[in-house]
């Protein structure tokens, strides 16, 4: 084992990586076993409804964001079908993922920039912390508009041209 030391800076710097990297990934897989493992329902208290996680690996929060987008995206006569046994697990598993990656983007955000920082002048420090918000703000707006305006109309256009030759739709 390589012993880090102050004369070794590149030793030094690979092993803050390291350290940075393993923090991200441990949020991830967090998230993730969150995602496979427990289900978000509400319950009734004092009037007000409250979100709770609860164990449930059939209804877990991976399997609700699949339902809620189909119910969302998909037009009324399309069906998900899974062609092979597995599918329907490994859509979990995706979307457990992608949850994953968005939930830790904060995290993965402020460990890319701690990292960096010491290698940043003020100026460019500066400049950074200045476009940030501007670029969330697109990004989530983007996403907005792609979830409630383009998909929906998309694939409701792209199905009509399955139904005009009397063809099944489904999505797989």
């Amino acid at each position: 084992m390589i012993k880090i030391s102050e004369d070794k800076p590149f030793v030094k710097l690979l092993n803050e990586l390291r350290i940075r990297v393993t923090r991200i990934c441990i949020i991830m897989i967090i998230l993730v076993s969150v995602c496979m493992t427990l289900g978000v329902t509400v319950v009734k208290f004092d009037g007000y409804g409250l979100f709770i996680l609860y164990p449930d690996t059939f209804n877990s929060l991976s399997n609700q964001v699949i339902s809620q987008l189909k119910n969302d995206l998909l037009p009324d006569n399309v069906s998900l079908i899974q062609t092979t046994p597995g599918q329907a697990f490994t859509a979990q598993v995706y979307v457990a993922i992608i949850i994953g990656i968005v939930g830790s983007l904060p995290v993965i955000v402020g460990e890319l920039f701690a990292f960096l920082n010491p290698a940043l002048h003020y100026s460019e420090k500066k400049i950074i912390k200045r476009i940030v918000v501007p670029i969330i703000s697109l990004f989530v707006m983007g996403c907005l508009f792609s979830y409630y305006v383009a998909i929906p109309y998309t694939l409701d256009f792209l199905y009509q041209y399955g139904q005009a030759i009397s063809v099944l739709t489904f999505l797989k």
